[in-house]
């Protein structure tokens, strides 16, 4: 996960259209530690509206592409831990274990937002998804070569439903 600092746009990624743009040349790496520790643990995350999640049987993102703001509750995350993996300002890349249902943009808004700047997420990559991990993943390629191969093979890349439990 990589927070780009100084940067906020409408979806609070990347791929969204820039809202305000401003110089983080103010932020040090102490600053970036010191914030870190208030958001261990339980915490209560408002979803963005950029989200699948739906209210009356619309998702949210779909508002928000039509220009609807909603309000939403805050809901309960806990985040596990967070990792800073390297500090090359105005980015910062970190490894966070969180709950289910929590927005690591969101997360990562909050993050700067505590350190009186402006924020937006500009990677994420899953390494984990309750009790998987990226090494129980396959690429398209493979599956399509298991596909080619037949049914069995393809059977063979697949965990039976029963492996799935909750996470933490």
């Amino acid at each position: 996960t990589v927070l780009r600092l100084g940067l906020v746009t409408d979806t609070q990624d990347i791929t969204g259209r820039v809202l305000e743009q401003r110089d983080a040349a103010s932020v040090t790496e102490a600053d970036v530690r010191a914030v870190l520790p208030r958001f261990l643990g339980p915490q209560k995350q408002v979803p963005p509206m950029y989200s699948a999640l739906k209210v009356d049987g619309r998702k949210l993102c779909d508002l928000a592409r039509a220009g609807v703001t909603v309000e939403r509750a805050a809901r309960p995350v806990h985040i596990f831990s967070i990792e800073i993996l390297s500090i090359e300002l105005p980015r910062v890349r970190m490894r966070v274990c969180c709950s289910k249902g929590t927005y690591i943009r969101t997360l990562l808004e909050d993050i700067a937002a505590a350190m009186g700047q402006k924020g937006t997420m500009s990677a994420l990559r899953r390494t984990t998804a309750g009790v998987y991990t990226e090494a129980d993943a396959h690429t398209l390629e493979e599956i399509q070569a298991a596909k080619d191969a037949g049914p069995e093979a393809l059977q063979a890349l697949m965990l039976p439903v029963e492996s799935r439990s909750e996470e933490h």
